[in-house]
């Protein structure tokens, strides 16, 4: 993963829209005509939908329309009608209601004035009052008149979170259209709504409607990499930018994420809030696969969890349903949506359970195959605890690392000099530090890498003798860029700073 700077902390909550396509297909439900207008919107979390919809409500507004705007949330799912009592206020109830038949009067009225109150049991109680049949009629005769009174936009967000009653309404309007201007928008992501729709009607109204053209669904795709470019503000063809795309998947949240220190924070904050309604042991799964690493399987999560496999198999499936794991392949290898949710559970998980949790996971690894840098990745984070092995894991994986990720290369390494005090193991991880500082760009920091040797020590090192100084550096790559033979290789080696103690270490 790329290791972008934070150069700019510009508000990016206010970054220009990029998604044009999808903006121009929403302003065409604003066109002047009658009837109910659906649109639904539809894609993974942070692909942009809710800045989608702030546009769009504020050209509905330009345009005259009364915009009214609702969301669904986990903890209110089982609150009737709990997305459209948000959306539509109470006041504008008690101004419309009086001009509806006198029971749909008294159905819409009881029903606003407890969920005004908060008073579920009120309001469930408001709704038994008639059959659910009558009550679709009422609140389906409220929205008409609003929208007869005023073109009205409706929006409601994170769908996939709505309670019951409003998404029995929303297949009622679709296959009951009113004859006032009324445009519909749903937005959610599709694979928690997926879920969620299997109990209702509503998934198969959504399908015959865009089959009919009665429904519009706009599928929100990754970024190009223009469109990536036009967020940032950076040019298209630029190698970092490049690298931005690539490991945002092209979904703009994770794109700023990786770009801009405040976005990732804001982000981690989204993540955190996310994962506050699991059950104890979907935590301690999600907790469990954030240290485990990219990819994991039910073993694994089992064994770092501490849960029978029974037990974290059925997390595994909560967090599946909620989108934070999905399926890698047919043979039951799980991941999260994306390596910086991730990167935010793991960011909670306690330093000391981490540090156990990581030998837990190495323990496992050889189950789950893989390159040896990501057994390094579990030893470097546990050295508290040391094992024989770890200086040859460390080691060889950082050798694997070096080109791509010169940095982490060097943070195992220098993880492998506090695990040995062998004068031979450490010069060798002397050496391939020195490598890996010069492959960062730094070359003092590549030749202090061997102040602890004595200067009348066995120098230059094994591997490096008979080698022109610093060829054995500049054979792995350059500083700043990948190695190739030109001239800067025949830059002279940068002398030390005067030593404050001649009689010191390596002076």
């Amino acid at each position: 993963m790329s290791n972008p700077s934070h150069e700019s902390e510009a508000p990016l909550r206010e970054a220009r829209n990029v998604r044009s396509n999808e903006a121009r297909r929403l302003r065409a439900a604003l066109a002047p005509g009658d009837g109910t207008h659906i649109l639904e919107i539809v894609g993974d979390p942070g692909a942009g939908k809710t800045h989608l919809l702030d546009g769009f409500a504020e050209d509905a507004r330009k345009d005259g329309y009364r915009t009214l705007r609702g969301f669904g949330s986990e903890a209110d799912q089982r609150t009737p009608l709990r997305a459209l009592t948000r959306a539509v206020d109470e006041r504008l109830v008690r101004d419309t209601a009086p001009r509806l038949p006198p029971a749909q009067t008294e159905t819409v009225e009881r029903i606003w004035a407890a969920a005004g109150a908060g008073d579920t049991e009120g309001l469930r109680a408001a709704l038994a009052r008639h059959d659910p049949a009558a009550n679709l009629l009422a609140l389906r005769a409220l929205l008409e008149r609003l929208a007869q009174d005023r073109p009205t936009l409706l929006v409601l967000d994170d769908f996939h979170w709505a309670d019951l009653d409003t998404a029995e309404l929303v297949d009622h309007l679709i296959r009951h259209p009113v004859g006032a201007r009324l445009v519909i928008v749903l937005a959610h992501r599709n694979r928690q709504a997926t879920e969620w729709l299997r109990g209702t009607g509503l998934r198969a109204t959504l399908f015959h409607g865009v089959q009919r053209g009665t429904v519009e669904r706009l599928e929100l795709d990754a970024l190009t990499t223009e469109q990536s470019a036009a967020l940032l503000g950076r040019p298209a063809n630029s190698p970092a930018l490049r690298a931005l795309h690539r490991d945002s998947h092209g979904i703009p949240q994770y794109l700023l994420a990786l770009a801009h220190r405040k976005e990732r924070e804001f982000l981690l904050e989204l993540v955190h809030g996310e994962i506050q309604p699991l059950t104890r042991d979907e935590f301690a799964v999600a907790e469990a696969g954030s240290v485990v690493g990219l990819r994991f399987d039910v073993e694994a999560l089992a064994a770092v969890s501490g849960l029978s496999l029974t037990r974290a198999c059925t997390a595994a499936g909560g967090l599946l349903r909620r989108d934070l794991f999905r399926r890698v392949d047919s043979l039951a290898v799980l991941a999260f949506r994306h390596p910086l949710v991730g990167d935010a559970i793991y960011a909670g998980v306690d330093p000391c359970q981490r540090r156990t949790a990581h030998r837990l996971a190495l323990a496992h690894q050889p189950k789950l195959g893989g390159p040896m840098a990501v057994r390094a990745r579990h030893v470097a984070a546990s050295l508290i605890v040391r094992d024989p092995g770890d200086l040859t894991i460390l080691t060889r994986g950082a050798e694997e690392i070096l080109r791509q990720d010169p940095e982490t290369a060097v943070e195992w390494l220098q993880a492998a000099l506090r695990s040995t005090e062998d004068p031979a193991e450490r010069s060798e991880v002397l050496l391939l530090t020195a490598r890996a500082q010069w492959s960062c760009g730094r070359p003092y920091e590549a030749r202090a890498a061997f102040v602890p040797w004595p200067i009348s020590a066995n120098w230059p090192p094994p591997r490096a003798a008979g080698s022109r100084w610093p060829g054995a550096l500049s054979s792995t790559a350059s500083p700043g860029g990948p190695a190739r033979r030109s001239s800067r290789w025949r830059t002279p080696w940068p002398t030390r700073p005067p030593c404050p103690d001649p009689n010191g270490p390596g002076c």
